[in-house]
Formats: structure tokens, sequence, C-alpha cells
């Protein structure tokens, strides 16, 4: 019906051919729930992969439709991430032209909370003890939170 749209996705459920469909079709902007690039990290927090190649998807949307709007959301103090491993993402968002500034290509760094009721609060309290766990003053992923406290 000639209407601009945009969605939500991930990157490693579509083929390429989909996306260009979706472009084909009146797509301006496409959101997707990223995390890390880190494999063993995203296995850690149990993401559910279909593929390990979503990067090459990423990079595939990313180079062939400049002018679509593309918004990352990125983690940073997840179960086995480092500090190295935070830094080859944000390394591999900076080469791609990805910024916290660009609207064609933006990203947004949370940190990793362990709410309540999930698996990773579940595993962290057989690990740490629940009484590390009770500052929920630190369950706000727009800054530092509860993870960083535990140093895991």
């Amino acid at each position: 019906i000639g209407l601009p749209w945009t969605m939500m996705g991930r990157l490693d459920c579509s083929p390429n051919w989909l996306y260009d469909k979706m472009i084909d079709s009146g797509c301006v902007g496409m959101r997707f729930g990223v995390e890390t690039f880190n494999i063993d990290v995203l296995k850690k927090i149990n993401k559910g992969l279909e593929r390990i190649d979503f990067l090459a998807t990423l990079k595939y949307i990313s180079e062939k439709y400049p002018e679509l709007m593309i918004h990352l959301t990125m983690m940073k103090n997840m179960p086995g991430q480092t500090e190295e491993i935070h830094q080859k993402d944000i390394k591999i968002l900076n080469d791609l032209g990805y910024t916290t500034c660009n609207i064609k290509r933006s990203y947004q760094l949370s940190s990793c909370v362990p709410f309540p009721g999930t698996k990773m609060y579940e595993d962290l309290i057989k690990e740490k003890g629940e009484d590390a766990l009770k500052n929920f003053s630190k369950y706000d992923g727009g800054q530092d939170t509860i993870m960083k406290e535990l140093n895991v």
C-alpha cells in the first residue's frame, strides 16, 4: 500500500533475501537485539541463536542499504563477558559505522540485569547467594547494575 514501516527482529532468523523483500516493500528502519557479537557469551545467556553468522547478515544489510535506519541494542556486564570482549564489540560497531548519535546507524548500550524469576537470577543465587542479589537499586540497565558488583 506504499506506507513506510519499521521492524524489530533478530539477525539470526531470516535469510538475506527476506531483508531485501522487506526493504522493497517499504521498510525504512530495522531494530535488532544483538547484545554481543561473542558467540560464547550469547550461549551463556541462553540467547538461543538460530545461526551464528548473524554478523555477516548485519554487514550485508548495512552495506547494501546505506539509507536504511538500523538500531542495535547491545549489552555489557553479561556473564562471561570480559572488558576485552566488550571492547571488541564496540570496535565491530565502530568499524561498521554505528555510533550512539547517528540516526542511520545507531546503537544503545545497556547493562545486563538479572531480574528475579529469570534463569540468570536463579543461577546467580546458586553461585553467589541470595543476599548478594538483594540491592534492587542496582537493577536499572541504564547504569552500572548488580552484575558489575558481582563481577560475574
